[in-house]
């Protein structure tokens, strides 16, 4: 049996599936916690394309259910461009606090540029000074 097919096998039951109407709550949980360890030491024996097509079906699964509007985190997909991928890449290296005063620099910017089309400058242009002439005889 190929590690793609015992994956397979492992995680088509359910996690919180009974072998017997008879079975206590202890025993499904160590029962999910056997083919949960069971799937994850076969995702160490798959090759990339098959832990690609693995993470594919998982993200499609995910993305399949229903959000609970309460949640904290959302799973959001979104196909970027290499530069913003880097971008993305830096913004999530960067400490919380300096997260935050990006995000509140952008939120500026972001509201300066409104302000901007709807005919409202935020920040004016400072007046030029009356240009002198030398007057030459």
């Amino acid at each position: 049996m190929s590690a793609a097919q015992a994956f397979a096998q492992a995680s088509v039951a359910p996690l919180n599936t009974r072998q017997d109407d008879k079975g206590t709550k202890g025993e499904e949980d160590m029962a999910a916690s056997r083919r949960l360890l069971t799937v994850l030491a076969t995702l160490e024996d798959l090759s990339d394309d098959e832990l690609q097509a693995v993470s594919a079906r998982a993200l499609s699964l995910l993305l399949d259910r229903p959000v609970d509007p309460a949640a904290d985190s959302l799973l959001g997909v979104e196909v970027v461009a290499q530069e913003e991928s880097r971008l993305l890449g830096g913004y999530r290296a960067l400490a919380p606090r300096a997260q935050r005063r990006l995000r509140e620099h952008v939120r500026r910017l972001r509201a300066r540029a409104r302000a901007a089309l709807r005919g409202r400058v935020l920040i004016h242009p400072r007046p030029r000074p009356p240009a002198t002439r030398r007057d030459d005889p």
